[in-house]
């Protein structure tokens, strides 16, 4: 079997300058860029992000963008510190919502950019009657993680959710 090494999204972005100011603020920066090709790529903690131009008449809106990439980080509440600077909007596109514990087990915080591509950040927390809704700053759930999420709550679309 191929010794596979890493998978790296491809993004639309209208605008390589405001696609890389954006992606600056959460640590990426630009490792090569094609403008005669079109191709940007960003890398950001050993995270590659690529992305393609895509010129406003054939492109979605960024609102209908369904473009999005699952990132697993080790710990979430470093990256909530690492990330605590960031002044975006919890709103809207683009922005930027913190870390959340979720009733699957895992800390999650997302950022949407200005075409509307998703992408989600997330690191396992250890499930235990000691952790669950023991006072951490945003414990979004009170069932254990080994249950599930729980049957009344409701589904997570990052790319439409506000969280607090």
């Amino acid at each position: 079997m191929a010794q596979l090494l890493t998978v790296a999204p491809i993004f639309r972005a209208r605008d390589f300058d405001r696609t890389t100011a954006f992606y600056a603020s959460f640590g990426y920066r630009a490792v090569a860029r094609y403008e005669a090709e079109g191709y940007l790529i960003l890398r950001g903690d050993g995270v590659e992000l690529h992305f393609h131009r895509a010129d406003a008449a054939h492109a979605p809106a960024p609102e209908n963008s369904d473009l999005s990439a699952y990132v697993r980080v080790v710990d979430g509440d470093v990256l909530r510190q690492a990330w605590a600077g960031v002044d975006l909007p919890r709103e809207g596109i683009p922005r930027y919502v913190p870390p959340v514990r979720r009733p699957w087990g895992m800390i999650e915080a997302h950022t949407v950019d200005p075409d509307g591509n998703l992408l989600v950040y997330g690191a396992s927390y250890a499930a235990s009657p000691e952790t669950q809704g023991a006072g951490h700053p945003d414990d979004t759930t009170q069932s254990s993680a080994k249950e599930g999420p729980a049957k009344d709550a409701p589904a997570a679309d990052a790319r439409n959710e506000a969280q607090p």
